[in-house]
Order: C-alpha cells, then sequence, then structure tokens
C-alpha cells in the first residue's frame, strides 16, 4: 500500500502538486494545471470494527477494492491487466446506475459502517439531482433515525467538510447538507445565512467567462496553487 505516498516525488517532478495526503488509506491527492484535481488511492478494502466510522485498511485486488467503494456509480475501473487492457469492471453495475441517475450503495451497511456516507449522499443529491434508489434511501432514512451521524470521525469530518470547499455551487451543497442536519455536526459554525450569496454567484459567473475564454480558474475554497 505504499505506491503512492512513494510516488510524491515523481508526480511532483511531472508538474503534479500534492496538497494532500491520508497515511491511514495510503493516498495522495494532487492538482494539475487546468484545476485538475486526482486522487492516487492504493487498492484496499476495508475492514470496521465494532464502532462505526472507524475503518481499518488492508491491501487488496482492484476487485475488492471496487466492492468497498460507496455507491455503485463510484465502482467501476478501466482494467490495465495486458489480456483485458481498456475493458470497462463494472461488478456493482453501475453504469446502469448511471444512465438511470441513480444513487445506490454498494454494501448494505455502508451508512451504518462509514457515517460520513450520508453527508456524501445529500452532497451527491444536491450537485447532480441524482435521486437514491428506494432501498437505499430507506437505509438512509433508517441510519438517520437511530442517530449513526453521531458516530462520524474526526478524520470524516475533515474530509467532507473539505469537500464542499471543492465544490462548484458550495453554498447550494451547504444549503442541502443544513436543510439535513448534517452541519450540526459537521460544523455548526457554517451556516448559508452567514455566505454572501451575491457575491458567490458573482464569482460563479466570472468562472464561466473565463472559461470561455480558456482560463481554468480555480473557484473553490482550497486552492491548489495549479
Amino acid at each position: 500500500m505504499e505506491m503512492p505516498l512513494s510516488s510524491r516525488k515523481t508526480i511532483e517532478t511531472l508538474g503534479g502538486n500534492v496538497w494532500g495526503e491520508d497515511e491511514a488509506s495510503r493516498s495522495l491527492y494532487l492538482c494539475f494545471p487546468g484545476t485538475v484535481r486526482v486522487d492516487v488511492v492504493s487498492a484496499h478494502r476495508v475492514e470496521y470494527p465494532p464502532k462505526p466510522g472507524k475503518p481499518i485498511f488492508h491491501p487488496a485486488s482492484i476487485q475488492d477494492d471496487l466492492r468497498r467503494r460507496d455507491f455503485t456509480v463510484n465502482a467501476m475501473a478501466i482494467s490495465l491487466n495486458e489480456g483485458s487492457y481498456g475493458l470497462l469492471m463494472d461488478p456493482m453495475n453501475g453504469a446502469a446506475d448511471i444512465e438511470s441517475r441513480t444513487l445506490r450503495l454498494v454494501s448494505n451497511y455502508g451508512f451504518l459502517e462509514e457515517p460520513s456516507l450520508l453527508i456524501r449522499a445529500t452532497r451527491y443529491h444536491a450537485r447532480l439531482g441524482w435521486e437514491l434508489d428506494q432501498k437505499t434511501r430507506t437505509r438512509y432514512e433508517n441510519a438517520r433515525e437511530e442517530g449513526v451521524i453521531e458516530h462520524l470521525s474526526d478524520r470524516a469530518r475533515r474530509q467532507e467538510l473539505e469537500q464542499i470547499g471543492h465544490e462548484e455551487e458550495g453554498l447550494k451543497v451547504l444549503q442541502a447538507l443544513e436543510a439535513a442536519g448534517w452541519m450540526k455536526v459537521l460544523f455548526p459554525a457554517w451556516t448559508a445565512a452567514k455566505a454572501d450569496e451575491e457575491k458567490l454567484k458573482a464569482l460563479h459567473s466570472l468562472a464561466v467567462e473565463l472559461l470561455v475564454q480558456g482560463v481554468h480558474a480555480d473557484m473553490s475554497a482550497r486552492r491548489c496553487n495549479c
């Protein structure tokens, strides 16, 4: 599981800016010119002890890695093996869920084992407008009623807060998370009421104008210095 971390110098030589890393999952978070963000993560499986939100990472094959993902739409990969190079690996039928614009848990216990998926589901819905499939929706509501979110780890809290800053429409996502009650756990001081909506809209419009002119501006709160 050391590969991504040991590749840091090579990545920086090739023009990538490493702005973060996660020692537990052996992950590097990169930004390349044009505000292209890339996460380099070792293939692994995750084991959850009795207490939710406390993952233990183990090296694994890409097949095992796909089966430990959050939602089926994120459980796909392109094969790099010589005999199947370029073929789509889709063990959870994520392509069909993309076509139907559906968010479906990979694991029936996803929300119970990793409370941050409750936040992620809300964030994806706000960004994409995709709906949870019926079973995932039921599990979402059950996990909410059971107060699973109280077991959110500090690591997951940091990651989810950071993702809000990277969203193209961060205020929209913040409002959705606030309406769902997740901001009370994430960071109560962040509220949509305190945001300057007009200036944020102006900033977004400027980003669109720059993009038309071929300039890829990074409008996120977490700068990559690309």
